[in-house]
């Protein structure tokens, strides 16, 4: 109500000042002594000058509604898709600010979202990358995660597998390395059934895959507690 009220007064000062300049002219034209026919021509101009003013203005303020309008369904559409390959729940608008807000709002937030999608791809990576070369190192097989599309929170929890492989890189190094000699030499060697059972046995131990993993680990963790305790007595 306080704006309506507001844009009739400014509606009525812009007619109040063209007809001040209407009279101020038409007092010019009296002292000048210009004919009656040529003050309505010149009248006709006056008004032809205000209407093509007001006539730009419009065109210009239509042009910027369709750019705002134009913008704020790009943003719209972008940013759906983003919430869809990121897996977050939809952006929720404001829908009682004014279109400049809205169409600010979501640029801010769209740029967020590249950000945290790019962020995303970056850590699958190098995640990715680090985790094929201990993977490589301790023959596991490595976390499966398409490079085309964004990793969910969840996903990324490829950290934690790292993480894993790094502490049964450090724990575990001595023992691999000795399994995989052990195997190596025994190949060469096989020369009996049981040797050839041995190394079959070892061969098991070192194809490990994502399923067996943990329990494989944990009884390479418990030979080598036992190794290390049968060296103390």
């Amino acid at each position: 109500m306080r704006r309506h009220r507001f844009n009739e007064l400014i509606a009525a000062e812009s007619v109040a000042c063209l007809n001040k300049a209407l009279c101020h002219l038409k007092d010019i034209w009296e002292e000048i002594g210009i004919p009656e026919d040529q003050r309505l021509e010149r009248t006709n101009v006056v008004k032809n000058h205000v209407k093509s003013l007001l006539d730009m203005m419009i065109a210009e303020e239509e042009s910027l509604w369709k750019r705002l309008t134009t913008s704020i369904e790009t943003c719209q559409n972008e940013l759906s898709k983003l919430c869809l390959e990121l897996q977050l729940p939809p952006f929720q608008e404001d829908r009682s600010s004014t279109m400049l807000q809205q169409e600010k709002d979501l640029r801010i937030h769209l740029e967020v979202m590249l950000k945290e999608k790019n962020q995303r791809m970056q850590a699958l990576k190098t995640l990715t990358e680090q985790d094929q070369d201990l993977c490589d190192l301790l023959c596991f097989q490595s976390f499966s995660v398409s490079a085309d599309s964004v990793p969910s929170l969840e996903q990324l929890c490829v950290s934690f597998h790292l993480y894993f492989c790094v502490n049964v890189q450090y724990r575990c190094k001595p023992l691999v390395s000795s399994v995989h000699g052990h195997v190596a030499g025994v190949t060469r060697s096989s020369t009996t059934a049981k040797a050839e059972e041995e190394a079959a046995r070892r061969k098991s131990i070192i194809a490990v895959t994502a399923a067996n993993r943990y329990q494989i680990i944990k009884s390479l963790f418990k030979t080598t507690k036992r190794r290390q305790q049968c060296n103390r007595r």
